[in-house]
């Protein structure tokens, strides 16, 4: 349950300036019309004016009215006048969660991630499977010192509802560089689960599999070749994703497949140095120097640094 410290009932006319405050006289129920139009319509200007006159009509009681000032005040870029309004008064029985989410987002807009967090927590009592809540707490909680407990509340979220998939994305992109494989995997699992995801997301969970399972020393899941053959199917110039099928294919002893993939690499990338030289080392293994030959003069051609030319020189001998 949320629980907000009531301060002064009447605080709208000090931050809004005393001009918002002698407007001309309106009937509370034109007036209450005309500020949700303003807001419906995003116009946070007029609906400052107006959800000002309301509140201040109604000596600051009015819950609904302080939960859309303190929105409009919020949208228009001053989040500590929305803080000071929202937390002026209770919410209105049955906006709880509205008025906390408004509330929190405030908070967050000044910094203060602990202020918003508590926020946050209290409604996660009556609201854990709130897609937004959870959304909303576990972004904030990235700004701040606690980046693995926000990256699982927008986990959280993905499991109820994947969305675009853009989310997945950036929870996947963050795991990753925090090295916290489960959840690196789990989000993209999850953008593959979304409507249309990229060839990225494909690569991502193939590279995520791959990873794993060289740390554990085993063998990745079978299915990875078919993840980066989707890849390539959505995006044939992904580089990376040919250069990554090329290798599965050579573990698999599949030479054609792995010399196929390893040209479309070069083809993308003709700086790919690590699919030119397998390309080499697969000719010169079936003894065809004339073949290997073309993709060590290739990267002879271009390399000038000499560890980076030393692997294709002895492959050039082995031609000799």
């Amino acid at each position: 349950m949320l629980r907000i410290n009531p301060l002064l009932p009447t605080v709208a006319c000090l931050l809004l300036g005393v001009s918002a405050c002698v407007s001309v006289p309106k009937e509370d129920l034109e007036t209450r019309r005309l500020a949700l139009l303003a807001s419906s319509h995003q116009d946070w200007s007029q609906a400052m004016d107006l959800w000002n006159d309301v509140l201040s009509h109604q000596g600051g009681q009015d819950a609904q009215a302080r939960l859309h000032l303190g929105r409009a005040l919020l949208e228009s870029g001053r989040g500590l006048g929305a803080i000071q309004v929202l937390r002026a008064g209770p919410p209105a029985a049955g906006t709880e969660l509205q008025y906390g989410l408004v509330l929190a987002r405030a908070h967050f807009s000044q910094k203060q991630v602990r202020a918003g967090s508590r926020v946050l927590s209290g409604l996660m009592v009556d609201h854990a499977a709130n897609v937004e809540l959870l959304t909303l707490y576990g972004t904030g909680l990235l700004d701040g010192d606690r980046e693995a407990k926000g990256l699982g509340l927008l986990l959280q979220a993905l499991r109820i509802e994947a969305g675009d998939g853009s989310l997945a994305e950036q929870v996947a992109q963050r795991a990753s560089i925090l090295q916290l494989a489960d959840m690196e995997g789990e989000a993209w699992t999850l953008r593959m689960e979304a409507p249309q995801p990229p060839a990225e997301a494909y690569l991502g969970a193939a590279e995520w599999e791959l990873g794993r399972a060289a740390k554990n020393g085993t063998e990745p899941a079978p299915e990875v070749s078919l993840i980066l053959e989707r890849a390539v199917e959505i995006d044939p110039l992904n580089g990376r994703a040919w250069t990554l099928l090329g290798d599965l294919h050579v573990s698999a002893g599949a030479s054609l497949e792995a010399r196929r993939a390893y040209r479309k690499a070069v083809e993308v990338d003709p700086a790919d140095w690590h699919a030119c030289h397998a390309l080499a080392a697969m000719y010169v293994k079936l003894d065809n120097s004339t073949e290997a030959t073309v993709w060590i003069e290739h990267a002879l051609a271009s390399l000038t640094d000499e560890a980076a030319r030393r692997p294709f020189e002895e492959l050039a001998r082995s031609c000799e």
